[in-house]
């Protein structure tokens, strides 16, 4: 019985599109419609695009709401200067210096004050070790997640002919 109800609609469409080329010609049909099926490419090509970083966001953002560990009362200093947003900010930072396999030595920090308008400023100097492909990577993704300044980098070759690097990086996170 479907095939019944299709076969008209079926037959109008066939005779409605055999009037449409017969009106404009063919070419200006295929004009049009290689246009639409590249946009209809090209969204679906960046649809999962899209949606990764979309997820990759969330994952981002659930990271920030995370609660902090407790300091330990060992460190008092940090307790004092570091507030709890920039104690999450410099864990992102090294969260992302771990995920592009950049090993962190050690980090030196301090306040500097930027201005009356732009009020305090952290400023980090990471030792590191990696590769500089990599640290690219990682300075486009800190640079898009946090209010980040790379101030200067310092490069250096442990060997002549390999590619690990000994970095240096100075950043200086701006206070909200």
């Amino acid at each position: 019985m479907s095939s019944n109800l299709l076969a008209p609609s079926l037959a109008m469409m066939r005779w409605h599109g055999t009037r449409l080329i017969a009106k404009t010609g063919t070419w200006p049909l295929v004009l049009l419609v290689v246009p639409v099926i590249l946009a209809l490419g090209w969204l679906g090509w960046l649809a999962p695009q899209n949606t990764y970083l979309e997820q990759e966001l969330s994952a981002m953002q659930q990271k920030l709401k995370a609660p902090l560990p407790v300091i330990a009362s060992d460190e008092p200093s940090l307790q004092g200067t570091l507030s709890v947003t920039e104690y999450q900010e410099v864990k992102m930072l090294f969260a992302i210096f771990a995920k592009y396999h950049l090993q962190a030595k050690s980090s030196h920090y301090h306040f500097t004050s930027a201005g009356e308008t732009s009020g305090k400023t952290l400023q980090l100097s990471v030792p590191l070790e990696g590769n500089w492909p990599d640290l690219t990577k990682a300075i486009k993704e800190i640079s898009q997640a946090l209010p980040v300044t790379v101030e200067r980098i310092t490069a250096k070759r442990k060997q002549t002919d390999g590619t690990a690097l000994t970095l240096t990086l100075q950043l200086t996170l701006r206070r909200g």
